[in-house]
């Protein structure tokens, strides 16, 4: 299973690599919300066994995956029984 992250969301994606893992924004490369790329990225970077950037990444995209639905659902238009 991987998992992507939608184009609409790229930028908040990346916003929240760089503040999870406090990264220096201008060394990190341009990640596309590939979960492939960031366990290497983690694996590279902080050099992560496989398990542990695979532990971290899927712990991250749960918690990601929420604050999306959270934020979806806060910007959908009420209905109203007029």
């Amino acid at each position: 299973l991987t998992k992507a992250v939608p184009p609409k969301f790229i930028r908040f994606f990346q916003h929240e690599v760089i503040e999870r893992w406090k990264l220096d924004p201008i060394r990190t490369p341009r990640l596309s919300g590939d979960r492939d790329q960031l366990v290497e990225f983690l694996r590279d970077h902080y050099e992560f066994t496989i398990r542990r950037a695979e532990a971290e990444v899927d712990e991250f995209y749960f918690a990601f995956d929420n604050r999306i639905k959270q934020a979806s659902a806060s910007s959908a238009p009420s209905r109203s029984a007029a």
